[in-house]
């Protein structure tokens, strides 16, 4: 009787806890398992049901952390910046080691050999856009000078909504150009002088009264105005921005001469959450907890709600601007498709997207993003520039996404060179005087494509990209040990979720979570590993991935029967999609002998399998598969969303294993992408039949701007 009321009273305690804290449920599970462990558990080391060997992390050699030093007694002493520099850390003892951190210089040079891209100006043959939006007079004006065939098209659309590619043929159709058109509700305008592509651009802010006298009213006196700047470059690994963006890096390294007000840092070992822009970006918005790849019913909504972060600033005095140079689907199915942010930019791309005929997956160095006389870039930078002008006084919080990098031949984002480096000292000498400023240059991840990306170095720098602090020395000083502080964590593991810890406390609030620190108030411990950052464990820079070079029997029979189940999955996504008659928009995909093998042994009842393997549905068709094979039903809980788990058997042992990711390695840009979409079927796994492609608009799937369409 008294064992059963001493039962009874720990299920209700346990049951109680879990209900009001459900944050504190699994770390309870797992107390309550690490004492008694399950026959299948990672705390029965006597049982295994790994296929590979298990290696345990040794961190008997850690050095205990250092006292800080206070910003009275620190000398903020900056050392150069150089691409190698990372083996220092070798020297701190940290429990997250990575072997390597990418490829050498001479191998990365090797790789991706210089090159320059002519100036856009020297192909369109003028230095500025014939089309232009006047804020003075507030007017759209075009002045073709061999023309009197121009044709526009202006935005935004439903305000600032996070338009699809599939919006465009609602939204957007061409208007002749017969003088100049009202500007007071615009804020881009794109249109031809009689080409079948458009190749006029501009790009320019409407002022927002509402938002500046919110923020003005709420904003402290007697303090300057800080400026929060969130600039992430997609696809840039730390050491690939040594490489391609060196004026930027001479910029940094002298920033102490040139700017003695600032400083400026550089982080060593910033690693992924996951793989996507999404899964890497919006936990930064909204915290990991609210975080999902989708969700069902309204998408026009602000989907992380309270905890989007320029919700939470608006109290604090904030306007919010949020721009991506892109019109893929990441964002929006996550964020929902009406951030409520008071600036935002991504239609004018939707709309370059679908009638300029500039390619966003350029697979080619000779092809160059060109807007007309600018990189596609310089758009989405200058209106950034020109948005803090027009709302100085207030604090300010900018997040900018370019694309520059997102492509196959790893050289484009030498692009950057001269444009980031002419925005970002523009930005430091207007806006540094009178502001504090703190600008997060980051890459949401490394390369994520190209042949590179089955290459244990490439692999690396994919989960290492590129993370630099620049702030007002002012911001540092009202942390009692800021310089010490900062500079410790540059030779630490930092992830994605610090950022958002970090940017919050700047703005005035205070959001601390067990896997994140505070970058300027909090040193991550040496001990940190990427376990505690909530990395997945195969995407961890210190996990050891290793590439199989002999294939065993017992290693092909394991292989096939994962082949078979991805098969399975990317038929099911396409071939046989929902609401479509087998084989009328896909073709059936066969996968075909399986062309590299990796692993990464988490421990004696979890391990992480990859392989990339070939179809011949569509030539070049390759897909990279990410697997997590797991005995005590890790990672398999029920969730519509995630693709299903495969039961199998490994020696003696169940074993369940779930497809966590498919990627394709080649590209599939073009009609057949957006035959797929427009039939809300997953594009990556789609090889088109000659009917889905029969109905799309004329040159592909780039609009005709003589053909008629809603607007």
């Amino acid at each position: 009787m008294y064992k059963s009321a001493i039962l009874s009273i720990v299920i209700f305690l346990y049951t109680y806890f879990c209900f009001q804290y459900p944050a504190k449920k699994i770390s309870i599970k797992e107390s309550i398992e690490k004492i008694h462990p399950s026959y299948y558990s990672r705390y029965n080391q006597k049982v295994s049901t790994v296929f590979f060997p298990i290696s345990n992390l040794d961190t008997s050699s850690i050095d205990p952390e250092v006292d800080p030093i206070s910003n009275e007694n620190y000398q903020y002493k900056p050392k150069e910046f150089k691409l190698d520099d990372t083996d220092e850390l070798k020297n701190y003892g940290l429990a997250c080691q990575p072997k390597v951190f990418g490829y050498s210089k001479s191998r990365g040079n090797s790789i991706f050999p210089p090159y320059t891209y002519p100036k856009c100006s020297e192909n369109f043959g003028a230095n500025n856009s014939y089309l232009i939006v006047d804020r003075e007079k507030q007017e759209l004006r075009m002045n073709c000078p061999k023309s009197n065939k121009e044709v526009f098209v202006y935005g935004p659309r439903s305000k600032y909504s996070l338009v699809q590619m599939e919006d465009v043929y609602d939204y957007w159709g061409g208007n002749m150009y017969k003088g100049p058109v009202n500007a007071t509700k615009i804020d881009f305008g794109l249109g031809s002088c009689g080409e079948s592509c458009y190749s006029q651009g501009y790009l320019t802010p409407i002022f927002n009264q509402e938002a500046y006298k919110r923020a003005k009213s709420k904003k402290s006196p007697n303090k300057k105005p800080r400026l929060i700047y969130f600039l992430t470059i997609d696809s840039v690994s730390r050491r690939h921005f040594f490489r391609k963006i060196p004026k930027v890096v001479k910029f940094f390294n002298n920033l102490n001469k040139t700017h003695p007000d600032l400083a400026v840092y550089d982080f060593k070992l910033h690693n992924i959450l996951a793989v996507t822009s999404a899964d890497n970006q919006v936990p930064i918005f909204g915290g990991f907890k609210n975080y999902v790849k989708g969700f069902s019913g309204d998408q026009f909504i602000d989907y992380l709600g309270d905890d989007a972060i320029w919700n939470m600033i608006k109290d604090k005095g904030y306007i919010s601007m949020f721009g991506l140079e892109d019109c893929d689907h990441y964002f929006s199915v996550s964020l929902g498709r009406n951030p409520k942010v008071d600036y935002s930019v991504r239609q004018f791309y939707c709309a370059v997207q679908a009638l300029s005929c500039l390619s966003f997956e350029i697979y080619n160095k000779k092809n160059q993003r060109c807007i007309g006389p600018y990189q596609s870039h310089y758009y989405i930078l200058n209106y950034t520039h020109n948005l803090v002008s027009l709302n100085q006084g207030v604090n300010q919080w900018l997040y900018v996404h370019l694309n520059t990098a997102h492509e196959g031949s790893g050289e484009h984002a030498a692009t950057l060179n001269d444009d980031l480096l002419y925005f970002l000292k523009k930005f430091i000498d207007d806006y540094s005087k009178d502001n504090e400023i703190i600008i997060f240059l980051q890459a949401d991840h490394g390369m994520n494509y190209g042949f590179w990306y089955g290459d244990l170095e490439g692999y690396q720098e994919k989960k290492l990209p590129s993370l630099f602090i620049i702030t007002s020395k002012s911001i540092i000083e009202s942390y009692k040990f800021g310089y010490f502080t900062l500079e410790s964590n540059t030779y630490r593991l930092t992830s994605k979720l610090d950022l958002r810890e970090t940017m919050l406390s700047l703005a005035g609030i205070e959001e601390r979570t067990l896997n994140s620190v505070n970058l300027f108030n909090s040193i991550a411990s040496k001990r940190r590993t990427c376990m505690d950052t909530r990395t997945v464990e195969w995407e961890c820079a210190c996990s050891d991935l290793k590439e199989i070079e002999y294939f065993s029997t017992s290693l092909l029979s394991l292989l096939s029967i994962l082949k078979s189940y991805a098969e399975r999955v990317i038929n099911s996504k396409s071939y046989s999609a929902p609401n479509h008659p087998l084989n009328l928009i896909c073709k059936y995909i066969h996968l075909d002998k399986i062309q590299k093998v990796f692993y990464n042994n988490i421990n004696n009842v979890n391990e992480f399998i990859r392989f990339q393997v070939k179809s011949p549905a569509v030539e070049d068709m390759e897909f990279e598969v990410d697997m997590y094979l797991s005995g005590d039903h890790t990672r398999m809980e029920g969730d519509s969303r995630q693709y299903p788990v495969e039961n199998m058997i490994i020696g003696k042992h169940q074993v369940q294993a779930r497809i966590m990711r498919i990627s394709r390695l080649d590209t599939y840009e073009g009609p057949c992408e957006t035959a797929s979409r427009l039939k809300n079927i997953k594009a990556e796994f789609c090889a088109c039949t000659s009917y889905a492609l029969k109905d799309l608009p004329e040159n592909d799937y780039y609009i005709s701007f003589n053909q008629t369409l809603k607007y």
